[in-house]
């Protein structure tokens, strides 16, 4: 009988330190899904808001409200912003091609291509649009997830967009 006392105080210990060793492992098992899943969902709405930050911050450095149109370049939709530099003016297109944002920036009295940009980031949609008078509608998807803003020309002086 004592015996059995004694198997009994070395079991129920084993035993629930077993059951606390297989709990923990499925708590780290769902923290370690969880935070993937997380990490997943941050690279692909990253693409998408990077290029938007981009786009609006060089919409900003515009000189005037004038100085944005939107064209197509080849089959691109894409953004335009003109500055004048020594009495010469470069526009700066930026355009999705090929699976990237691209920018090229070209003086006005030369066609540019596709093709001639520099690639900036992996983006498989970039489309600008005027939503209204003054106001731009940017849409930006990146791995399935689509991002919008919209960016107004007209907020205020010195700064043509907001």
């Amino acid at each position: 009988m004592e015996k059995r006392g004694h198997t009994l105080d070395v079991l129920f210990p084993l035993g629930v330190l077993a059951i606390y060793a297989v709990a923990a492992a499925m708590v780290l098992l769902l923290a370690a899904d969880g935070y993937r899943d997380s990490l997943d969902r941050a690279d692909r709405s990253f693409g998408a808001s990077t290029a938007l930050a981009y786009v609006t911050e060089k919409l900003r450095a515009g000189d005037r409200e004038d100085a944005v149109r939107v064209e197509t370049l080849g089959d691109c939709p894409a953004l335009v912003v003109s500055v004048n530099r020594e009495d010469s003016w470069y526009d700066t297109y930026i355009y999705c091609y090929d699976g990237s944002l691209r920018e090229l920036m070209v003086k006005r009295e030369l066609t540019p291509q596709p093709d001639m940009g520099r690639a900036l980031l992996e983006l498989e949609q970039f489309e600008p649009q005027w939503a209204a008078d003054g106001l731009l509608r940017l849409v930006c998807a990146h791995q399935g997830e689509t991002d919008t803003r919209y960016v107004n020309l007209k907020a205020g002086e010195g700064y043509p967009c907001g």
